[in-house]
């Protein structure tokens, strides 16, 4: 990782703070969830808003001593994908693996990852609420919320994404199916 970047600082800070709240004398409750925001527009009609995102929910986030939210764009996931002493701490084999790495830092938990592509879909057990910013309807069923951020006001957005995933995660995240 660059440790002059400051967003590599920033989430080696954020991964040292996490392993040190699993320790036994753990004093909050980790996030155990991620979200997943896919933008196959971004940056053209859509806005980035996963550091928006980490920040509200960090404000909010009276558990823990430290930020517990931090959102990881596609040129981030690239530059840890690059460095093998990354894969190091997590015991794992360096290797050009997005998906291996996805999945690991999503069950993390705590991750806000805006990618252009899915990614996450193929990846995120159902610890993973999945987000959809475009403005034509997403492929698939795997999005648990779909918004065309351009026809709602820049303020709602963020509150309206985070309302809708703390009330998921306080349900358990994903239904379970009902057994007969």
């Amino acid at each position: 990782m660059d440790f002059e970047s400051p967003t590599d600082r920033r989430f080696s800070h954020w991964l040292v703070q996490r392993g040190l709240d699993q320790s036994p004398n753990k004093t909050g409750e980790q996030v155990s969830f991620s979200i997943a925001i896919e933008s196959s527009c971004n940056n053209i009609c859509q806005p980035q808003v996963a550091p928006l995102l980490a920040a509200y929910l960090n404000e909010f986030d009276d558990t823990l001593k430290f930020q517990s939210w931090f959102p990881i764009d596609q040129d981030h996931l690239d530059r840890l994908q690059d460095h093998p002493e990354f894969w190091k701490m997590f015991g794992q084999k360096f290797g050009n693996n997005s998906a291996s790495l996805i999945s690991h830092l999503a069950q993390e938990g705590g991750v806000i990852f805006e990618l252009e592509k899915g990614g996450v879909n193929e990846n995120g057990a159902s610890k993973i609420f999945q987000v959809s910013l475009c403005c034509q309807e997403p492929r698939g069923e795997s999005h648990h919320l779909w918004i065309n951020a351009k026809r709602v006001p820049e303020k709602t957005l963020i509150p309206m994404i985070a309302n809708a995933f703390l009330d998921w995660a306080h349900q358990g995240g994903d239904r379970k199916p009902k057994v007969l």
